[in-house]
């Protein structure tokens, strides 16, 4: 699959430029003083999900709130967590692999959905950016629910490389800022799959920090399974590589999908991508889990045309099941118009709002194929301009009710902005069609399904 260039950064402030431009990828975490503890140990924020799915197994009175149950080959996951770790500060001979499916599946085929291209993007289509991968399925109306496993857990097989057990890859997909991400064909059955490779540690990253980003990404990807985010596999441990395998998603990324039409997408086939992003973002934040990343690069849409969020390298945990309220998060991440003003402050905020602005930006991208500003920063003009009048061309230019929406979505201050629950509570939301895989007539091609490793 051929990587898109990176051109020429531009600014189209306009409602209807004719390119997008790619964005930036920024990721700039919270320096902790040396003389300030740490508030939490090392895998505090990788056993956060683990110890929402044990609680989830626990039998659950009537005073408690329930929250999806998760395949229990995600808590086996999890569990060798500390496991990865050792095998790749060199603790354990490497060759190990963490595998979380049989090497077939019984009854029919699945479809494999899902990587990185050149990611990031301005005005959806130029500065530089990047992004990583993944995929997974979608139903109308169904965005919340969590598919039952169907899958035997993950086991610890030794001595199982990336060539034995799936082959080896066989092109280039992209390039993300954790690494690259190649198409594999797995020999036993001829299914394509995905394969990240990880990079190497950064000079000046620590072991502890490297390994947390690694092993932070796997486990709260193989957590996740909804149909309208990506599927992670597997976790392979092969000599001084680590590779994760998850479903291939041969319709390429919404990105494409926009900068590629001469004029914004139909506004029934982008109310449909909208909602799906949405659902995905519903199911995320259930889990206490915020994406933080989100933006057309990193969603794919696979065989059937469905939409799935990939990427959790930024992810964070914003709640467990044994806590009350919301743990702030902190760090700037994400790419150009995309991050949320409150990141530029310094200062720590609730990573759920942080999506919610993200999925807004998205929207504006789809209809209207262009930016309101660069970033969203007092240092830009045009949201300086906004922050201070509230009032934005292009989120004028949207038809009611579907506006009032958009702008409670972009509220500059985060206490205002509707959380997820509420934004699809909105009558707007109500009334738009998802295209689903089994109906015959209506459904929208959103992507380029089937041209992919065919």
């Amino acid at each position: 699959m051929a990587v898109s260039k990176e051109p020429t950064p531009a600014i189209i402030t306009s409602p209807q430029p004719t390119t997008l431009p790619r964005i930036e990828v920024v990721n700039e975490p919270a320096q902790h003083p040396k003389d300030t503890p740490q508030p939490h140990h090392f895998y505090e924020d990788l056993l956060g999900p683990l110890r929402r799915l044990r609680h989830q197994d626990r039998p659950h009175s009537d005073s408690e709130s329930s929250t999806p149950t998760a395949p229990r080959r995600s808590i086996v996951a999890a569990k060798h967590a500390g496991r990865i770790g050792q095998l790749l500060a060199g603790g354990e001979r490497p060759g190990s692999a963490m595998s979380q499916r049989g090497e077939k599946e019984s009854g029919t085929s699945q479809d494999v959905s899902a990587s990185g291209k050149d990611a990031g993007k301005k005005d959806v289509g130029k500065d530089t950016a990047t992004k990583d991968d993944g995929q997974v399925a979608t139903k109308k109306d169904e965005p919340i629910s969590t598919p039952k496993p169907t899958t035997p857990p993950p086991t610890v097989t030794a001595s199982s490389t990336l060539k034995e057990k799936y082959g080896r890859p066989s092109a280039f997909l992209g390039r993300g800022a954790n690494g690259c991400c190649y198409l594999i064909r797995r020999q036993s059955d001829d299914h394509l799959f995905a394969v990240k490779e990880f990079r190497k540690r950064n000079a000046d990253e620590t072991q502890k920090e490297y390994v947390k980003k690694l092993t932070g990404e796997y486990c709260i990807g193989s957590l996740l399974h909804h149909p309208n985010v990506v599927e992670t596999l597997d976790l392979i441990l092969d000599s001084s590589h680590c590779y994760e395998v998850m479903e291939l998603c041969p319709g390429g990324d919404l990105f494409t999908a926009i900068s590629t039409h001469s004029q914004p997408l139909p506004p029934d086939e982008a109310d449909c991508i909208f909602l799906q992003l949405l659902h995905g973002v519903a199911y995320l934040h259930s889990l206490g889990i915020a994406h933080r990343d989100l933006k057309p690069e990193n969603c794919l849409f696979d065989a059937t045309e469905r939409l799935k969020i990939i990427d959790f390298g930024s992810a964070d945990v914003f709640k467990t099941p044994f806590e009350r309220g919301v743990r702030e998060s902190s760090g700037r991440c994400g790419s150009g118009p995309y991050i949320a003003p409150e990141e530029f402050g310094g200062k720590k905020y609730d990573a759920r709002k942080v999506d919610i602005w993200a999925c807004a930006i998205i929207y504006l991208a789809m209809t209207r194929k262009s930016f309101p500003w660069r970033t969203a920063s007092p240092r830009d003009p045009d949201f300086a301009a906004y922050a201070r009048t509230g009032k934005c061309r292009l989120v004028q230019s949207l038809p009611e009710p579907v506006r009032g929406l958009i702008a409670g979505m972009l509220a500059v201050d985060p206490a205002k902005r509707p959380d997820i629950e509420a934004v699809l509570s909105h009558p707007w939301c109500e009334g738009v069609k998802v295209c689903d895989a089994a109906m015959e007539t209506g459904r929208h091609k959103h992507g380029r399904a089937g041209k992919c490793g065919r």
